[in-house]
């Protein structure tokens, strides 16, 4: 149907509110265009990714008005129901950036319309200038118009979609252009990924010494249960210790690598008691030597996927959370666009991290100097370099400092 709306006449195209799935199970509100000339169902990118549905590659043209030719490159499947949720249908969505432009053009009162009030409207903000999230094509349409009976869709290998939105041509050519040259910044994170970062900025603190101290970001799957490890963590010992004592080099560089760590500050010494009261896990760490590093030689990495006796390990209990700095297009973008780059190595980066006391019994090791000596047990009191969360934990700390301190030290 037609409004007029001066000075120029608004024509409304079929839209719908629609529920659609996401990856797990929960439904989405999303709005839908049904068009009639279209052969093929298409999704916006925004949406797309807001389902954290898995795409699959393809490579679809698709001609419009005009033999206009587009390419999708992805595509995914979902089920989208109606509103009351009685009728759904699953189907595959080809992505588009924007599948057609606002719908309507422009606000358009509708107030002095005689609509019944108990007539319930497929799109209850017809009028209301909006964007389109899904455009549902030829093989729904007549069956929306029926009973609201939905059927399944197949892509089209070369599908047509005859919807049309005129526009000016020098805006539209500035668009594009301007799309063409514009680097795509925004990244979208899994539920799992914003709690972990949501989890970081409301734990996270400062020391009095300027020092960020954080907390292990854990999963609340009750199912996932650290189990004992102390035992298995003994065997690795003894393995570790018949191995040093064969290769007297790897011995000292191991000594004095587990001695700084003590120096500094890094971890502590700790009476082993049997009566714990708060979750804890023993980790096997063994020697690793770098040669190329300008800082440090030898490390000693810990092994927090170690299994436990109830199968688990302490990584199985951590999120690993988002990756926090830019695309490589991106960096690569920065080093062209200056005449000087500067590349530096943060010595020790993930141990300026300090780990909450209350998460430190999950990082328990055991060592000795000799194995005359009784064992010893220590609790790692920084970020540890073999947690699943520990790159997340360092390169956000790094924005966070950054955050605090960009505006003093620009």
């Amino acid at each position: 149907m037609a409004a007029q709306s001066s000075p120029h006449s608004t024509i409304f195209l079929a839209t719908i509110e629609i529920r659609i799935e996401d990856r797990f199970g929960n439904l989405h509100s999303a709005r839908a265009l049904i068009d009639s000339g279209s052969q093929s169902n298409f999704v916006s990118k925004k949406l797309s990714r807001r389902l954290c549905l898995h795409p699959r590659r393809v490579n679809v043209p698709i001609t419009g008005i005009g033999e206009a030719t587009v390419t999708a490159t992805q595509s995914i499947s979902s089920t989208i129901y109606s509103k009351d949720k009685v009728f759904f249908s699953a189907l595959e969505f080809l992505v588009l950036p924007t599948p057609t432009a606002q719908l309507p053009s422009s606000n358009v009162d509708v107030t002095s319309w005689n609509i019944p009030e108990n007539l319930p409207l497929a799109d209850t903000k017809f009028n209301v200038s909006g964007s389109i999230d899904v455009l549902l094509g030829i093989d729904q349409f007549h069956e929306y118009l029926k009973d609201g009976k939905i059927i399944g869709n197949s892509v089209s290998s070369s599908p047509i979609c005859h919807t049309a939105i005129t526009k000016n041509t020098l805006e539209s050519a500035m668009e594009k252009f301007w799309e063409l040259e514009a680097l795509e910044f925004d990244r979208f994170l899994s539920p799992e990924e914003a709690y972990c970062d949501a989890f970081y900025k409301k734990t996270v603190k400062r020391n009095s010494s300027g020092r960020y101290v954080v907390r292990l970001p854990r999963t609340k799957n009750p199912k996932v249960i650290l189990g004992d490890s102390k035992g298995i963590v003994e065997k690795r010992l003894f393995s570790l210790e018949c191995r040093l004592n064969r290769d007297e080099t790897i011995k000292a560089a191991c000594q004095e690598f587990l001695d700084e760590y003590m120096q500094l500050g890094h971890m502590r010494q700790i009476v082993d008691t049997c009566s714990e009261t708060t979750p804890s896990s023993y980790l096997p760490h063994h020697p690793v030597f770098k040669t190329t590093s300008s800082t440090t030689k030898t490390r000693v990495v810990f092994d927090a996927s170690c299994r436990t006796s109830s199968g688990y390990s302490l990584n199985d209990t951590l999120f690993v959370g988002p990756v926090v700095q830019e695309d490589l297009v991106s960096i690569v973008m920065r080093f062209r666009s200056k005449a000087i780059a500067l590349v530096a190595d943060i010595e020790k980066m993930y141990r300026q991290i300090g780990v909450h006391p209350d998460d430190q019994p999950l990082q328990k090791i055991l060592w000795r100097k000799n194995t005359s000596d009784p064992i010893a047990t220590f609790q790692l009191q920084t970020v540890t370099y073999g947690t699943a969360s520990a790159p997340f934990l360092a390169t956000r700390t790094l924005v966070q400092l950054a955050e605090d301190e960009g505006e003093a030290f620009p």
